[in-house]
């Protein structure tokens, strides 16, 4: 899904590159010559590729899949013969194994959170008391989780009106 996504964004910045340079050409003037610097480049991979956490969830998500096979092929082959079971060893296994993919994959979306943050951060840069109190209140709402839903005696932080 987020792969269409960017091949549909892709497929629409070329359509507008492709129809800003047409009516140049129609007119018989050369169009003026576009530089592309580091940025730009490194930009437009980022959107062909994905960077390295988009490859970091597809190979969580690889992961789980094959898990779930193993998992699934473990229930055909007990069904068919009861002597055949999961060792004990095998089972701690697996379980520490789930446990590490849930971990990599809450640290994944840590990481999306603080990038979409960042972004946010840089996407307005002309307002940035609204930034802060976007930030202000999430602070809020993880030591508002973290207290179990119970608002703490002592703020985290401490603000001066003066």
């Amino acid at each position: 899904l987020p792969i269409q996504s960017l091949q549909k964004d892709l497929a629409g910045a070329v359509q507008e590159a492709v129809d800003l340079a047409t009516p140049a050409e129609k007119e018989g003037k050369p169009a003026p010559e576009a530089t592309v610097d580091a940025k730009d480049l490194s930009s437009i991979e980022q959107l062909l590729v994905g960077g390295p956490l988009h490859e970091a969830k597809h190979e969580i998500l690889g992961l789980k899949e094959k898990a779930i096979e193993h998992s699934e092929d473990l229930v055909e082959i007990t069904a068919l013969d009861s002597a055949f079971s999961e060792t004990k060893v095998a089972q701690r296994l697996r379980n520490r194994l789930n446990t590490m993919i849930d971990s990599v994959d809450t640290l994944v979306s840590q990481i999306e959170e603080e990038k979409r943050m960042v972004e946010e951060t840089i996407i307005d840069p002309a307002m940035p008391d609204s930034v802060a109190a976007k930030r202000y209140a999430n602070e809020l709402g993880k030591v508002y989780s973290k207290s179990g839903g119970k608002v703490p005696r002592r703020a985290p932080f401490h603000f001066s009106l003066f």
